[in-house]
């Protein structure tokens, strides 16, 4: 059996499945033609950049939708106060997804007085008010003190609280616009393996893709090194193709067949979409009717059939 990354011939089981949109945003279409190492790879250095990009956890923490670590990413988290840029909070959702708090991270700050002494200022959240006398014991521990009488320790945990109420959180993201555009060639790439067989393999286009997919070099323009026709950008307000708006949340992957060029159309929730031409030479595949997946991440379903019994049953909906 041959692996359509690395090309080498391998027992059944050096094989491991693929999730060609992956698991990780919902992905249902599994192939069974990566071996282990190619996946390991594709898993850590190719689909990490679709599935943690920040664009893709907000759409995944909106439609509640889990990784691996079996909760929702959630795609803020951590901050600082806008009131005080020198403290941080950290906004909390459950494993679900849903709206916990706005957590206080514990600061400690201390200043010399006049008289030698020092004062120690400390603002920590109320989840962990029962943790500041054994603090509190260990600075005066550090500073040769006495711990703290039960006496004092009674007035700490039981002090009034200080509540900010809708407090602002100000956020810096980082927002790639590069390295996700590989996760979208593979998603293509493999699109093309599956419905166009092992002939796809030694179709120069199919090259091309994957010696791109694979290069393991830090810092390349693909672009440039690899002159892959191909059109990969954020979704604007008008899709390219806007035949599944009523799907906005679902994944959409097709290839049109043809006698010369055959094109992949992939869309990512409607966040991210390309364009990515599979093959120059359509005469390799006669007969060839296209294929078609649409994947709902949220049901866990999907739709499959080919690229032209999909656009019959766009135009019979629309008559």
């Amino acid at each position: 059996m041959v692996c359509i990354f690395c090309l080498g011939d391998k027992p059944t089981e050096a094989f491991t499945e693929e999730h060609v949109f992956p698991d990780a945003i919902g992905g249902t279409l599994v192939i069974r033609s990566v071996c282990k190492p190619c996946n390991d790879y594709l898993g850590h250095s190719i689909d990490t950049h679709l599935t943690n990009h920040w664009f893709v956890q907000g759409q995944r923490l909106l439609l509640r939708i889990k990784g691996k670590a079996s909760s929702v990413p959630n795609p803020f988290g951590q901050g600082i106060f806008a009131d005080d840029p020198n403290q941080k909070l950290v906004y909390r959702f459950d494993a679900e997804g849903n709206s916990e708090s706005v957590y206080v991270v514990p600061n400690i700050s201390k200043e010399k007085l006049e008289n030698g002494h020092e004062r120690v200022s400390m603002r920590i959240d109320e989840s962990d008010r029962a943790k500041i006398p054994k603090i509190v014991n260990k600075m005066r521990a550090r500073a040769g003190l006495p711990p703290l009488s039960k006496e004092d320790e009674e007035k700490i945990l039981t002090a009034e609280a200080q509540s900010v109420p809708n407090p602002w959180m100000n956020i810096e993201v980082e927002i790639d616009i590069k390295e996700y555009q590989r996760a979208i060639l593979k998603i293509a790439y493999e699109l093309a393996c599956h419905w166009l067989g092992p002939t796809y393999l030694s179709d120069p286009s199919a090259g091309l893709l994957r010696d791109c997919i694979m290069d393991k070099a830090k810092g390349v323009d693909w672009a440039t090194k690899y002159p892959i026709r191909s059109s990969v950008d954020i979704t604007g307000e008008q899709p390219i193709f806007p035949f599944w708006q009523r799907e906005a949340h679902s994944h959409i992957g097709f290839i049109a067949p043809g006698a010369e060029d055959l094109t992949c159309y992939v869309r990512i929730f409607q966040v991210f979409e390309g364009l990515v031409c599979v093959s120059t030479e359509g005469a390799r595949y006669p007969g060839f009717r296209g294929g078609f997946i649409a994947i709902d991440p949220v049901a866990g379903a999907d739709r499959q059939s080919s690229y032209v019994d999909e656009i019959m049953r766009l135009g019979q909906e629309a008559g």
